[in-house]
């Protein structure tokens, strides 16, 4: 597979209108392009210690601050913002989990249901596990050989009723690798390729339901490319966090946005993905891909602010 020199996705094609003697009588009518539906998108950003939390219209733009609250996530069942990231929150949005310390080295994870506020404790122990996906079958979690330095391993489910994470059948074949993400019947992530000089990122997907593992991309050395979100057509897309990768099938590279400089920096953070495309946070405002509208940025903070989406566009 080749990058292409990772090239920029900021295509513009040019069609000329064929003239009216050549048209064919029988040519069906050019189909008008569909209406973009407005929506609004929930967006979360910092400016020093000032938290601000609001609803930006798509496409317009437009953007509607909300008064003073907390949370990282806007939960559109219960229009409420609450505890983040959006893949900690359940896919019924009625519960969402996170991961505390009681007292050092006790971790423990917990179980919030949203309607009423309750919050329970589901696992605690000296074996720190990290979550990362509150999915239909359960809660996967990571084991934290060393939180601080961002040091884990392993693919485990527990139960959100409580009780001990379980290994998940076939991560066991990928000891060191770190999973990303879990979508779709499937956990992503990446290893190393073991045996060369430089170091070189392989893709993995895990099938859930048999424990087959298959290798997706072998990346470029040195990059670290890590699988964060799939769209609705099943696409996979990856990121570096400074630019953004979409893999239609096993090493094929299908797209590439990579934002301009803004302050001297280049950072794309999170991913959402809905019926209107693909958003990520950045400095200054939110980057919106789709395959009808190509690339586009909406300004919501300053350049120093990095803005986040908090949910789909609703």
């Amino acid at each position: 597979m080749r990058f292409a020199g990772l090239a920029l996705l900021l295509v513009i094609t040019a069609c000329s209108e064929p003239s009216a003697q050549n048209q064919s009588p029988s040519s069906p009518p050019e189909s008008p392009t569909p209406p973009v539906h407005s929506c609004q998108v929930a967006v979360a950003w910092n400016h020093g210690s000032e938290s601000h939390r609001a609803f930006v219209t798509y496409p317009g733009g437009h953007i509607d601050e909300v008064g003073q609250t907390s949370g990282d996530v806007y939960d559109a069942q219960y229009q409420r913002w609450v505890q983040g990231p959006q893949e900690l929150i359940s896919p019924d949005g009625s519960r969402y989990t996170y991961w505390s310390y009681l007292t050092n080295p006790i971790g423990a994870i917990h179980v919030v249901d949203i309607a009423s506020g309750v919050d329970r404790i589901i696992y605690d122990g000296a074996t720190n596990y990290w979550p990362i996906a509150f999915a239909t079958d359960g809660i996967y979690v990571l084991h934290a050989i060393n939180i601080k330095q961002n040091a884990f391993e392993g693919l485990f489910r527990l139960d959100p009723a409580g009780g001990t994470p379980v290994p998940v059948r076939g991560s066991d074949l990928l000891p060191q690798a770190r999973w990303t993400l879990v979508s779709g019947g499937s956990a992503w992530g990446f290893d190393l390729q073991p045996g060369t000089q430089q170091i070189i990122y392989r893709v993995k997907q895990l099938n859930l339901a048999t424990g087959i593992v298959t290798d997706w991309l072998q990346g470029p050395p040195n990059l670290e490319l890590s699988p964060i979100g799939l769209d609705a057509q099943g696409r996979l897309y990856l990121t570096d966090f400074y630019e953004l990768w979409r893999l239609d099938s096993p090493n094929v590279e299908e797209r590439l946005l990579k934002p301009p400089l803004v302050s001297g920096r280049v950072s794309l953070n999170i991913f959402v993905a809905d019926a209107t495309g693909e958003w990520m946070g950045s400095w200054g405002g939110l980057w919106h891909y789709s395959d009808a509208g190509g690339a586009q940025r909406l300004s919501v903070a300053t350049d120093q602010d990095m803005v986040n989406p908090a949910g789909p566009c609703m």
